[in-house]
């Protein structure tokens, strides 16, 4: 018989260190998926991506329409930045991936097209508003943006979209009409399909045409979050219909959120990789860019305003007159001296 003396005195606590590293993955799990573990459903999680945008640190996705391009984003309310190329994109690229760039931080903005680099800081001044640097801005923040972050739905700014329960009612005074939507859920809880009704303003019930965003989760590799489609495709025609024309289809391969801010240089990087020896060009007004090393020299900015093409086209107007009624002076003379002989 053992000797009581030798046995420990508790036994079962010997295989406790054997069980540490279980109960610390298990309470890591828990941490890390904190959202999972109050309840919220993928779908919910996707509204609430849609509803208020987080901080988007990488965000690369392709749209495939008649042709592929590619997009970088970088997000948060101070900053913006939009790279877009013909060619696939990862979340860190030299500027030459890009073929063109627009970025933001603050009040100063960035803008690569092509061969040419502009920069322009916004000092409110009434003359330097809608230049080609904020056009461009102000398209990517209206088009490319809301395209990915609403999931599809390119029709309202981002974090613009107010659900009530699984659907959503806003109005676009830029295009004038008014769009509801339905998101119908999969057996898992997931978003499976935004379906999008859209009607005229000041118009009651009647025709309407629609839109059918399908959600996809099929990964080449899983994305960072687990609630938002590998893929969204886009296409028009009645929802319990099969007979739908695509439209264009989203495909995202990456996506990093963050709950700090991004400093300037992770929106700055297109000024500071530029190469010095090329010509950068700031932006005076909406008529007129400035060579940085050369104020001297001054170029028409591509993005004309109004303002100053009608009055191109007065000055063109006032001298076609001017020459065809000096044309017919003669004429009139002419059958004048006629009539009194």
């Amino acid at each position: 018989m053992d000797n009581p003396q030798e046995r420990p005195l508790y036994p079962k606590w010997r295989s406790l260190p054997r069980l540490f590293p279980i109960v610390l993955a298990a309470a890591a799990t828990l941490w890390l998926r904190p959202a999972e573990a109050e309840g919220q459903t993928p779908a919910e999680l996707f509204k609430t991506f849609v509803a208020s945008p987080p901080l988007i640190s990488n965000l690369v996705f392709a749209v495939q329409r008649v042709k592929t391009n590619f997009y970088h984003i970088r997000y948060q309310p101070n900053a913006l930045f939009v790279g877009t190329s013909q060619l696939p994109l990862a979340s860190e690229n030299s500027l030459d991936a890009y073929q063109s760039a627009v970025s933001r931080f603050d009040e100063v903005y960035w803008r690569k097209f092509a061969s040419d680099f502009y920069i322009w800081t916004n000092r409110n001044i009434l003359a330097e508003k809608g230049n080609s640097v904020e056009h461009a801005y102000s398209h990517a923040l209206a088009v490319e943006v809301p395209c990915v972050l609403n999931m599809g739905f390119q029709f309202a700014p981002p974090g613009s979209i107010r659900w009530s329960g699984d659907t959503f009612a806003v109005t676009n005074e830029a295009t004038k009409l008014w769009y509801s939507g339905e998101l119908r859920r999969d057996v898992s809880q997931r978003a499976a399909k935004l379906i999008v009704e859209e009607r005229k303003l000041g118009h009651g019930p009647g025709r309407s045409a629609e839109r059918v965003l399908t959600y996809n989760y099929f990964y080449e590799r899983p994305l960072s979050l687990s609630y938002i489609p590998s893929s969204i495709r886009v296409s028009t025609g009645p929802a319990d219909s099969d007979s739908h024309q695509p439209a264009f289809q989203i495909r995202i391969s990456e996506i990093q959120v963050g709950e700090i801010p991004l400093p300037k240089p992770k929106f700055s990087f297109i000024a500071d990789q530029w190469k010095h020896d090329e010509q950068v060009f700031v932006v005076s007004n909406r008529n007129l860019i400035y060579l940085a090393d050369q104020r001297s020299i001054v170029i028409p900015d591509p993005h004309q305003d109004d303002q100053g093409h009608r009055q191109k086209k007065a000055r063109q107007t006032y001298l076609t007159v001017a020459i065809v009624v000096a044309a017919l002076v003669p004429v009139v003379f002419w059958f004048h001296r006629r009539s009194v002989s």
